[in-house]
């Protein structure tokens, strides 16, 4: 009895974890810097996900009001992070992971995944972030050069690591490689006191006030569909 007992908690203790993977999302190589240079505060927030517009739309949708918040409409959320998070509360870097199970793994399934930075004047929480972003940055490896930055087709498929480090090259963080996208924001020289690396800074996004009402609602839209 005690043996059959013990093997059913095994064999339910195991079957808890079927049909999960973890994304573990980091930068803690390469920082984030903002426009002026400074390493990205702490508590800033860097959203996983993918978008439901070609890269063409998201470049030219990341520098204006209305544009924001068709981003903002078109981006289906995973998991987020904190800049500091899991990384010594270092300004710039962070490191997360997220459980990809149920619905979630079957809408995402097989989809590039993209990072999503931002710098906000409130971080308090993510809904205030994006109604008073000042600046943010979209990158992302496309999976057919880096198989890791697709979300997996088989929910049991394990860990998948993206890191910034992805978008430089394996010899030399100086450089970016030339399969890196970069849809808003930059890779700029390095006067980032956390690497001492180069780092991607954000690009600006012009008059906050201007879309606040709109990039709120399509956060508070994104989070109902989420729920």
């Amino acid at each position: 009895m005690l043996k059959l007992t013990l093997a059913l908690a095994v064999f339910f203790g195991c079957h808890s974890f079927l049909g999960a993977s973890t994304v573990i999302h980091q930068a803690t190589f390469n920082g984030f810097d903002r426009v002026g240079g400074l390493d990205l505060a702490l508590g800033n927030f860097v959203r996983i996900g993918t978008f439901s517009l070609s890269d063409s739309a998201i470049t030219a949708n990341s520098t204006s009001a209305s544009g924001f918040a068709n981003l903002t409409s078109n981006f289906v959320e995973f998991g987020n992070a904190r800049i500091g998070e899991g990384a010594s509360n270092t300004p710039g870097l962070y490191s997360a992971s997220s459980v990809l199970t149920g619905s979630a793994s079957a809408a995402l399934a097989g989809q590039q995944i993209y990072l999503w930075v931002y710098s906000s004047s409130n971080t308090s929480t993510l809904g205030t972030a994006i109604s008073t972003i000042q600046e943010h940055g979209i990158y992302y490896m496309p999976f057919a050069s880096n198989a890791n930055w697709r979300f997996p087709l088989d929910p049991d498929a394990g860990s998948t690591d993206i890191s910034t480090r992805n978008l430089t090259s394996a010899g030399d963080a100086n450089v970016l490689r030339a399969e890196a996208r970069i849809l808003a924001g930059a890779f700029g020289p390095g006067s980032n006191a956390v690497t001492s690396l180069r780092s991607f800074t954000l690009v600006q996004v012009p008059e906050p006030s201007a879309f606040l009402a709109l990039a709120v609602g399509a956060g508070l839209v994104g989070m109902r569909r989420r729920r």
